[in-house]
Parts: structure tokens; C-alpha cells; sequence
């Protein structure tokens, strides 16, 4: 009798101690989700104290090595086309570095660095006088915006993940309305160049000769334009001549001038012809997504390509996509001018 109560009250015990483990497995697991919880709500609060309610709208630094030093930050960036692209930027608390921000000193954004290009080098490497070894690049180049057209033409390239350069006459900005579409250039990972102020040949290239003093005037007017609404740490040193630079008598005595301000022009060796006369534009867009292979095919350098395009033409959004998908189909990359 005896030895069956012991039984029962074993099994009892036994069960008893049973339930008990479940019970402290279970506040366990409670209490390891509690602080959890409690971490992460403690992590967000913390958050906003420090970066505010902005931070999850904000590009931080990935693939990036970043130290303090003497209150400033230092940005360095993975391997970028075998350039040093370290940066430096006055403190700033982690979270509040956007990579679409103005890197400053140049014409682009900090993410745009991977893929901008020295402006002297793209034109001696398309004018065959130094060798190009590297993967075929394409330089979209806009030219004589900002005008509404210029707005469809960044939502394409931002729809496509490419980016373009744009070539900026002083007086187009002046007249344009929103002068804050300069942000929009930086932002979506393009370039900025100066393409004259007036655009007037007749200022020019007087007696179709260039003037060098003038266009040395007009490249500092139009930058100190844009920097007005993109701040002083804002730089271009890409210029191009308005109609080309072979079109003109003394242009070498302009480029030196240009020169002295560190500043590089720039043509082009593959156009869509969309300003052309209309003896020889194009015949529609297809034509002259056409005509950018065409005229590249021509030259001796063809694995890099600087395409003459312009934004204030309303053809220009109905064949951008049609160029875009050739260069892809042939292998290219996408770059901007620095």
C-alpha cells in the first residue's frame, strides 16, 4: 500500500516539476522578448534624440570606412576607377552623410564619384591621343537646357538607373524659373557643365573668331550663377563651346585661357542629330537613336562614346530610350564628366 502511495506521489512530483520547467521556459522566452522589445524602442528613441525623424529618409555611408579626426570626417570610399576619391567633409553625426549630396569641389554627388571621369582624359582618349584600355563607357551629354523637356528627360534616365551630363548656358538658367532643378542634377547622380551664358555666336566668335576674354567671362558668369543655388562648394570644370569647337578660328587661344582656370572643353564623337539642319537631321526618333551608333561607328575610338544630345528638344524623350538600350546591348557602361 505504502509503495503505491510513493508511486502516485512520485508521479505527482515528477509532473509537478514538469509543468514548472515549462512555465520557466515559457517567462523566459516572455522576458528575452521583453528586452528585446525594450532595446529596440529604447534604440529608436535614442535615435531620435540624437538624428531626429529624418534619418530613415537619408542615404548614410555603406562600403565606406569612416573616422574622426580633429572634428572632421574622413569619407573614403571602395577602389573607384583607380582614383583617390578620400574626401573631406566637416563633422557630421553618423546617419546625416547623404551619398546624393555635392561632394564638394566638384560638379557631382559623393555617389557619383564611381563613375565621373576626368574631362581631359575623355577627350584625349576620344581624340586617339592617349590609349584607352578600360571598359566601353558612354557619356550621355545633354546640351541648352534647363527647360520643362529637361525635367522628362532626368525622369527617364532616372527610370533607367543612368546618368547624363548637362551642359548649362548661364542665360537658360538665369531665365529658367526653378533654379532648384540644380539640386535635382546632384541629387539623381549627374553632372553639371557650363555651356557658355549667352549662347550668342556673335558674342563669341565674332567674325567666327573665337573670343577668348568673353568666353572666359561668360564660363566664370555661369558658374558664379549656379553657385548661387548650389553654394560656393560647388565646382565645374567641364565647358563646352557652343556649336563645337571645331567650328571656330582660335580656339586653341580659348582653351588656353579656360585653361588657366583648370577648366576643360569638351565636343562629342556620336550625336543623334536631333539639331541638325533638316537637310541631314534624322528622319524621327528612331532614326536618330540610330544615327548615335551610326556616327560613333565612324570613329577610330569607339569604347568611348560622348554623345551629343539636347534636353530642350521634345524629340529627345521619344528616342532617349532607344540609345540607352543600344549601348547596353553593346556592352557599355554609363559615366559622367568631372
Amino acid at each position: 500500500m505504502n509503495n503505491r502511495i510513493d508511486g502516485e506521489e512520485k508521479r505527482k512530483m515528477n509532473s509537478r516539476r514538469a509543468y514548472e520547467k515549462r512555465i520557466y521556459r515559457k517567462r523566459r522566452l516572455l522576458a528575452g522578448g521583453g528586452l528585446v522589445i525594450t532595446l529596440l524602442f529604447f534604440g529608436l528613441g535614442m535615435r531620435y534624440v540624437f538624428f531626429g525623424d529624418n534619418g530613415h529618409k537619408e542615404m548614410i555611408t555603406k562600403d565606406a570606412d569612416v573616422k574622426q579626426e580633429n572634428d572632421e570626417m574622413s569619407l573614403v570610399p571602395n577602389f573607384q576607377r583607380g582614383r583617390d576619391q578620400t574626401l573631406k567633409l566637416p563633422f557630421t553625426r553618423p546617419g546625416q552623410i547623404k551619398m546624393n549630396m555635392l561632394k564638394p569641389g566638384t560638379n557631382h554627388s559623393i555617389s557619383a564619384s564611381e563613375y565621373a571621369y576626368d574631362t581631359k582624359d575623355v577627350k584625349d582618349w576620344i581624340k586617339g591621343r592617349v590609349p584607352y584600355a578600360g571598359e566601353k563607357i558612354a557619356f550621355l551629354t545633354f546640351d541648352d537646357g534647363p527647360v520643362e523637356n529637361t525635367y522628362k528627360v532626368m525622369d527617364i534616365l532616372k527610370r533607367r538607373g543612368v546618368p547624363g551630363t548637362f551642359f548649362i548656358p548661364g542665360k537658360t538658367l538665369e531665365d529658367h524659373k526653378n533654379k532648384e532643378v540644380l539640386h535635382r542634377y546632384i541629387e539623381e547622380g549627374h553632372g553639371i557643365a557650363v555651356h557658355s551664358y549667352s549662347h550668342d555666336y556673335a558674342l563669341l566668335y565674332p567674325g567666327k573668331t573665337a573670343d577668348a576674354e568673353t568666353i572666359v567671362e561668360e564660363y566664370e558668369r555661369t558658374l558664379g550663377l549656379m553657385r548661387e543655388t548650389l553654394g560656393t562648394d560647388f565646382d565645374t570644370k567641364v565647358f563646352r563651346f557652343p556649336g563645337g569647337a571645331g567650328s571656330w578660328k582660335n580656339i586653341p587661344a580659348a582653351q588656353e585661357a579656360l585653361g588657366r582656370l583648370g577648366a576643360y572643353d569638351i565636343d562629342w564623337n556620336s550625336m543623334s542629330g536631333d539639331s541638325e539642319p533638316s537637310s541631314r537631321r534624322p528622319d524621327g526618333p528612331s532614326a536618330m537613336a540610330d544615327y548615335v551608333m551610326e556616327t560613333l561607328s565612324d570613329q577610330a575610338v569607339q569604347d568611348v562614346a560622348v554623345v551629343l544630345m539636347h534636353d530642350f528638344k521634345g524629340i529627345t524623350i521619344e528616342y532617349l530610350d532607344k540609345v540607352i538600350d543600344q549601348f547596353i546591348e553593346a556592352g557599355y557602361t554609363f559615366g559622367i564628366l568631372e
